[in-house]
């Protein structure tokens, strides 16, 4: 759920805003103190609630928590930027002085307890009917759901990977002379994203004749999230003798298991492995050294990290069916064997292969629907338009994904989800997306690492576990773009619901009052000026995010509604990258909360004045904008910006303010000049 996965990570950096600001503001402290108790229950319950598929009834509550949870985080943004502000009016022992008889801080002061304690009550309120619905705040448990049980018989058709099989099984039967100093023990592991086919690759390997003859020990233990060490090692010593052992304590299985493997060379197969601990996997092992040489253990897991902790030598990243492979399965699973079906599917092979983006599974469900039709002439509908929403393309990929997602780190879950309004296919820089995870503040401060360093550990994480994908847009520069897969993106739609919304011109979009990231996407040369894409998010006055997409497709000057901003005062990240625009409104100022100003490659000719109110901005990017003239005269409220992208070179007019500014800057601080 959008709701858990965005409100966790920012409840807890609210909380420890409010645990500082009670420090320092004594003017709120007991207000600040209440809101803090709610939001860490709130937070815990959010939490809670996660692991369960909601009811209608439970959904709707769920709703109503995220929408007064908003509301305390806007108050808590709300309240930073006017300490900001103030500290940045007057100097600090001239506003000591001054304070208390300040009208305008005496009125802010009671306005401000006013909307906290309100919103404290509305917490508490929604909040005490949690009970109706079972949800326990201490409690911690395993998603359980989407993870099969898997033993070591294949499916009946299988369909490519005999390169990939033979490739391993060459490497697992070459170790009959074990040199001195070698280990007697080879650990491969083979990983990969759900549902890619590691399974199946594995127990393809594991019934190979050549496998049989080899070696004198096969076994087959699946693992799961839900990691025992102790039932573990049990089901690798049920797996030996093929004898169920209930009362065994840990001592003696590891001794029984280390005197059946004497002497004996053995294949054991942990299917879907998790545990990341190294530790663990160590005490895992200590029984496992007493095989003869050539003994192997083969590891399966969705976890890079994992695979490279366990493996004596590289790991097998597995990746995508290809296109004829994909349509081979198809057509497998259609039960096409006669010419017309065969000749039907390989002319849509182009097409199979898209939709099922290379996923076995996919494949699968694609042929059993053709299957379940016998007039060949809907073949062609039933492709084209599988997968958009019904029920059969979808099913099985949500459940399988649900516990991926779910075993996710809380911190990574908002970033991950974030990426809900990137379009299909889009291809995106590691600055660019760490900036909007920023200004978005799901990135929880780490001791003295800077934030930035943090969201680039977030980022890189991500890529690891294959679920940011790297491709390479700049070879002079050596700059790497990334995009993610459409099996990842559908799992993040899923997730988000209505709180993230891809916005194209050309087709339907439901926007609602609880849509808080909108993407507004171009995708037709020549769209008509008519279209204005602004008009119908009027109504998101939550909205935290808006970014356009695709604008250098606008073939006529975009202009901004004068009211744009009075409407959408809550945004955080505004991008209009390539857009044809020349201005911006002047009430740009109004956006206490916006953090991320992107305009680059824009014909944006001058900046207004009041951007120089933005307290909170971080990034202003300004790259490729030729036509831009000069900056803003004043800089004193921009001491929170990080990030200033632009071509100095263009510049009729630069303030000495703004030279101050960067050359006062921490090493935290970037400027880029292209």
């Amino acid at each position: 759920m959008a709701s858990s996965a965005f409100l966790q990570v920012v409840f807890q950096i609210a909380a420890n805003f409010i645990v500082e600001e009670m420090r320092l503001e004594n003017d709120l402290q007991s207000e600040l103190g209440y809101l803090e108790e709610n939001v860490a229950m709130i937070s815990a319950t959010l939490n809670d609630a996660e692991k369960i598929d909601p009811s209608p009834p439970l959904k709707l509550w769920l709703d109503e928590l995220r929408d007064v949870g908003y509301h305390a985080i806007d108050l808590l943004d709300e309240h930073n930027a006017e300490l900001r502000r103030r500290n940045l009016v007057y100097s600090p022992e001239f506003r000591h002085k001054l304070s208390i008889f300040n009208p305008k801080r005496v009125y802010y002061r009671h306005d401000m307890s006013h909307k906290i304690k309100e919103a404290s009550l509305k917490m508490t309120h929604v909040f005490q009917r949690r009970i109706n619905f079972g949800l326990n705040v201490n409690e911690s448990s395993c998603v359980r759901d989407g993870g099969e049980i898997t033993t070591s018989l294949p499916p009946t058709h299988i369909v490519g990977r005999e390169n990939e099989k033979s490739d391993i099984i060459n490497k697992l039967i070459s170790y009959d002379d074990v040199q001195v100093g070698e280990p007697k023990l080879s650990i491969f592991a083979i990983h990969g994203m759900g549902r890619i086919g590691k399974t199946t690759l594995a127990q393809l390997i594991y019934n190979d004749e050549r496998i049989s003859t080899y070696f004198d020990m096969r076994l087959w233990v699946h693992v799961s999230c839900e990691y025992n060490f102790e039932k573990v090692t049990r089901s690798i010593l049920e797996s030996i003798d093929e004898l169920p052992f209930a009362g065994i304590n840990l001592d003696n299985s590891q001794r029984r298991i280390q005197k059946k493997l004497k002497g004996k060379r053995y294949l054991l197969v942990l299917d879907d492995f998790w545990n990341e601990r190294r530790h663990e996997w160590e005490k895992l092992k200590r029984p496992l050294h007493k095989g003869a040489p050539g003994s192997v253990i083969i590891v399966t897991t969705r976890e890079k990290m994992v695979a490279d902790m366990v493996c004596t030598f590289p790991s097998y990243h597995l990746k995508y069916l290809s296109e004829y492979d994909c349509y081979s399965l198809v057509n497998r699973y259609a039960s096409s064997n006669d010419g017309d079906g065969c000749t039907r599917l390989y002319a849509l092979k182009s097409e199979i292969f898209r939709k099922c983006g290379g996923i076995p599974e996919k494949a699968i469900d694609l042929g059993y629907q053709l299957h379940q039709e016998q007039d060949r002439e809907k073949w062609n509908d039933i492709i084209v338009n599988w997968g958009e929403g019904t029920f059969a393309g979808r099913n099985w990929f949500i459940s399988s994904m649900r516990l991926s997602y779910s075993r996710l780190p809380s911190n990574i879950k908002p970033c991950l989800a974030y990426c809900a309004i990137i379009p299909k296919g889009f291809q995106f820089e590691k600055q660019w997306m760490v900036q909007l995870w920023m200004a978005q503040n799901f990135i929880l401060k780490e001791s003295e690492q800077r934030v930035e360093d943090t969201g680039n550990a977030y980022f890189d994480w991500l890529v690891e576990r294959s679920l940011f994908q790297r491709t390479k847009i700049d070879l002079n520069r050596n700059r790497y773009g990334y995009n993610i897969s459409d099996m990842v993106h559908e799992v993040v739609k899923h997730t988000t619901a209505e709180e993230c919304c891809i916005f194209e011109l050309d087709k339907p979009c439901y926007l609602t009052k609880n849509t808080r990231h909108i993407s507004i996407v171009f995708t037709s040369e020549g769209i008509s000026h008519t279209h204005d894409p602004f008009t119908q998010i009027f109504q998101c006055k939550g909205l935290y995010t808006l970014l356009v997409i695709g604008g250098y497709l606008i073939n006529y000057p975009l202009k901004l509604p004068n009211n744009l901003f009075n409407s959408l005062v809550k945004l955080r990240a505004l991008d209009l990258s390539y857009c044809n625009l020349s201005s911006l409104p002047d009430n740009i100022g109004y956006l206490k909360h916006l953090r991320y100003l992107q305009l680059q490659n824009s014909n944006i000719q001058e900046l207004p004045e009041s951007i120089s109110n933005l307290y909170n901005l971080q990034t202003l990017g300004l790259r490729n904008c030729f036509l831009l003239k000069k900056l803003p005269k004043e800089t004193r409220c921009l001491q929170q910006l990080l990030h200033l992208d632009l071509h100095l070179d263009y510049l009729r007019q630069i303030s000495a303010k703004w030279h101050n500014l960067m050359k006062f800057w921490s090493p935290c601080h970037h400027i880029s000049d292209y």
